[in-house]
């Protein structure tokens, strides 16, 4: 750009040099108003302006580098990368989604199970439809099926208690050798019992 103008200036310092230059500086240039103004004044008062190039070049550069930047720049440096939009979008969608989660009464029992939905997100799980009838408190558990009268009983058939979410985990003694499999695996980690966000 210091080339540009002081090659320009100095060919057209005759005829056409207040015309092109105020069209060229204000037009395409797009500096501020204030340093249009100086520039203009300055072309206009000096007859011998090849003298005062350098000094004129390196005052825009200066004004032009505090006062403002040209709307080109401004277009390039506010450009936003997609990827970051898209991140942004996709981690405004999971704080609405948590603060909905936080407040619905509904899925008490998944809350248990799962009460972050970011770090859900990131968890790799197989689902089947046993780990959903736990993990919901859905589907053929005793409880539930006594709910809508299709059993007699909620209860277990290790007669030790009802058939909950927490009995298969904790208590039923018709599932003691996959308990002991489990504390097993989660004893190596930390101590059992553990929540059940933390199986």
């Amino acid at each position: 750009m210091h080339t540009y103008i002081h090659t320009y200036i100095r060919t057209y310092i005759h005829t056409y040099i207040h015309t092109y230059v105020h069209i060229y500086i204000y037009t395409y240039i797009y500096i501020p108003t204030n340093v249009h103004t100086y520039a203009h004044t300055y072309i206009l008062t000096h007859t011998h302006i090849h003298t005062y190039i350098h000094t004129y070049v390196h005052t825009l550069k200066h004004t032009w580098g505090t006062t403002g930047t040209s709307k080109n720049k401004e277009i390039i440096y506010n450009k936003i990368p997609k990827s970051q939009i898209v991140q942004q979008v996709k981690q405004q969608s999971i704080e609405k989604w948590q603060t909905q989660w936080e407040q619905t009464t509904k899925g008490s029992i998944t809350k248990q199970f799962f009460p972050n939905i970011k770090e859900r997100l990131q968890k790799r799980i197989k689902l089947t439809l046993n780990f959903t009838a736990i993990v919901t408190a859905h589907g053929k558990t005793k409880p539930y099926l006594h709910k809508f009268k299709i059993i007699d009983s909620p209860d277990c058939p290790c007669e030790t208690g009802n058939q909950t979410v927490d009995h298969p985990i904790y208590g039923c003694k018709k599932l003691q050798k996959e308990r002991e499999a489990l504390i097993s695996y989660i004893a190596k980690q930390d101590a059992w019992p553990k929540e059940k966000v933390n199986l």
